[in-house]
């Protein structure tokens, strides 16, 4: 079980790599894709051997740099549909002070 599971974390850290890779070029569809394998090989009941603790550290320095990049794209995205919500209600103010009287 250990060598399975040490053979799981270091596939699990590389697709995590890919990942980063992925989000810094916006590729959130692809990145969706390994989340799902990733998910699946960093699934392990028990206990993981001793040697996987540098792995571990690994994995989770690139997961924290995944996370902020996922986190700034999802505040950019908020930050644009905003920019053109408030666009839209400029719009409709327009419209409707444009339209002739009744």
């Amino acid at each position: 079980m250990s060598a399975d599971a040490l053979r799981d974390l270091d596939g699990g850290l590389r697709l995590s790599r890919a990942m980063l890779a992925l989000a810094r070029g916006g590729d959130w569809a692809r990145l969706a894709e390994l989340q799902a394998e990733r998910a699946r090989l960093l699934r392990h009941d028990g206990a993981l051997p001793a040697e996987a603790a540098p792995l571990l550290r690994e994995l989770l320095a690139v997961n924290a740099e995944l996370d902020a990049c996922v986190s700034a794209a999802r505040d950019a995205a908020a930050r644009e549909w905003d920019a053109a919500r408030r666009g839209r209600q400029g719009t409709d103010a327009y419209l409707q002070a444009a339209r002739p009287p009744r």
